[in-house]
Parts: structure tokens; sequence; C-alpha cells
């Protein structure tokens, strides 16, 4: 009886090259190269300082940080009330 053993089955998600890496991944880590360079850019165009006033405070600060913390701060008030509103379903 002719058998094959088990552990010579092709993968059919490895690249074309045969240098085992799979295609989802490059495509993965491509894309990931992408967003980084993009951030960057966008980090190194809003190094400017910016004036902030708020209520009797005032201070100057770095455009970056103030986009992300209003980044950040959006992001967990949305998780806060997603929170808030899946409990308040059940």
């Amino acid at each position: 009886m002719d058998q094959e053993p088990l552990d010579q089955s092709v993968d059919q998600s490895r690249s074309s090259e045969g240098d085992g890496v799979p295609v989802g991944l490059l495509i993965r880590l491509a894309l990931a190269g992408l967003l980084i360079a993009a951030v960057v850019v966008f980090v190194l165009q809003n190094l400017d300082s910016v004036p902030v006033n708020f209520l009797s405070w005032g201070f100057d600060a770095p455009l970056i940080v103030l986009l992300a913390v209003a980044a950040g701060t959006g992001v967990l008030l949305r998780w806060v009330l997603g929170f808030w509103w899946s409990r308040r379903r059940s």
C-alpha cells in the first residue's frame, strides 16, 4: 500500500517563490508599513506649537499632542458609552 506521510502536505497559502512566507502576512506587513509611514508624515506636518485657552488656564502645546489627546478621549468616551449602553440593554 502506498500511503503519503502526513508531514509532507503542501500548504496552499504560501507564496509562489517558495520562500515559505505566507502571502497574507506579506500583505498585512505592507499595509502596516503604509499606515506607519502615513502616521509619521502626519506627525511631521503637525509639530507646530499652538496656544490653548481653557477657562482660566492658558498654555502652549504641540498640535500633534492635542490631536492625540482629542482622539484618545474620543476612543475612551466611545468605549465607556458602548459599555454603558450594553449594560443598560441587558
